[in-house]
């Protein structure tokens, strides 16, 4: 059955994808300084711009390869944390949910996007480190500064 779906990659519809997901990231950018007063409209653009970048990347891989990539041991955490921002972000904003809950499921979401996209270009193991070093170099710059052993600004409370 497996066998019946697979199909090499297709560059021509990775490519439509990838500008129909430029648009819609596009349209998001022109939507963010409105995010203070209304975040839905800019989260309805990054979702469908994020959606489309996922479509362009597993037509550029070949379809099934790709979902075999997405739902490999290494990735298979970071899928479901994609795949479930997702699908609440687009929920909440069909919903009317709350601002703040809106913010965290778009810092959620490009947080997951990132690594897709690092992993597609740099492979899994480079993500993997990348995502480690940022959030660990973050975790010991706020342990400094709340030691007080940080840089001239770190007394500051924000």
């Amino acid at each position: 059955m497996m066998e019946s779906l697979e199909t090499g990659p297709d560059y021509k519809v990775a490519g439509v994808f990838l500008i129909v997901s430029v648009l819609f990231f596009f349209a998001a950018l022109t939507a963010l300084p409105f995010i203070l007063m209304s975040p839905r409209s800019f989260n309805l653009y990054f979702c469908f711009g994020s959606i489309f970048l996922q479509l362009a990347l597993a037509f550029f891989y070949a379809p099934m390869v790709y979902i075999r990539k997405l739902f490999s041991p290494e990735s298979r955490i970071i899928s479901s944390i994609y795949v479930a921002a997702l699908v609440l972000d687009l929920y909440f904003i069909w919903s009317g949910a709350g601002y703040l809950l809106s913010i965290g499921l778009v810092v959620l979401q490009a947080c997951a996007l990132t690594w897709f996209v690092t992993q597609a270009v740099g492979g899994a193991e480079r993500a993997n480190s990348l995502a480690y070093a940022m959030v660990l170099s973050t975790v010991v710059e706020k342990v400094k500064g709340m030691m007080g052993k940080g840089g001239a600004d770190s007394s500051l409370p924000i």
